[in-house]
């Protein structure tokens, strides 16, 4: 079962911990079928992700657009992206997020960001429109190269600027959610996951929103480390 810590560190016998600055994660479980660190990143339920602009499922061809590895340009797979799911209808937690997303996240990590909520297309254009964040002319497509430097040099925009980098797709069956493990035991709340080289790189449950543009930052930091390391170490 995973754990989630806040700031005071309390052991559990059978889990490993991860410090990422407010949020101690467990690494292995106990027996749970969750996702974990480490473990494949499905992609067959991405499509089934329903596109808010035309309210169909995505398909083959949208699911290569989300998933890095699978994407036509080679030179890409190496990419990573970032999703961020809530099963809570008409979720206040996650619109308050986002704004505060929008607002301090480097455009890097922004146009990598991908939300899956259970609210129907309809009603997640409506909120967006209603915070200046949806643009029927953009496609679904995350339209900026990625690179593995360092997200904190690139400069911040306007939320007019940024209006293609934000992606959101309903999952009003909790299919995908389901299968990405994120409904979670207890409770529902906001699940965080950083997906590269067909794994599940980073992973934090119940994400809080009053830090959740830290936690986004410290674990896309973490992931890029640990790849230059495993360059490094393989040179």
């Amino acid at each position: 079962m995973c754990i989630y810590y806040s700031v005071h560190v309390k052991k559990h016998a059978n889990c490993n911990l991860s410090y990422n600055l407010f949020h101690f994660v467990c690494i292995k479980g106990s027996g749970r079928d969750l996702f974990f660190e480490g473990d494949p990143a499905p992609t067959e339920c991405f499509e089934e992700l329903v596109s808010i602009k035309t309210e169909n499922a995505i398909g083959l061809t949208g699911k290569q657009r989300l998933v890095p590895w699978l994407r036509k340009n080679v030179a890409r797979h190496g990419d990573y992206t970032v999703l961020l799911t809530d099963p809570r209808m008409q979720s206040l937690e996650l619109r308050e997020t986002i704004k505060v997303l929008m607002n301090e996240l480097p455009y890097d990590i922004k146009s990598r960001l991908i939300v899956i909520n259970a609210d129907s297309p309809a009603e997640n254009r409506r909120w967006l429109k209603k915070i200046g964040l949806f643009n029927s002319n953009t496609d679904d497509s995350i339209t900026k190269p990625i690179t593995t430097s360092s997200s904190t040099s690139t400069p911040k925009r306007s939320p007019q600027q940024l209006t293609q980098s934000l992606e959101v797709y309903s999952d009003e069956k909790m299919e995908f959610m389901r299968t990405y493990t994120a409904l979670g035991d207890q409770r529902w709340s906001m699940t965080m996951y950083v997906i590269a080289t067909e794994r599940i790189q980073k992973l934090v449950r119940n994400v809080d929103q009053y830090t959740a543009s830290r936690t986004i930052q410290n674990a896309i930091k973490a992931y890029i480390d640990e790849t230059k390391l495993t360059i490094k170490t393989k040179q």
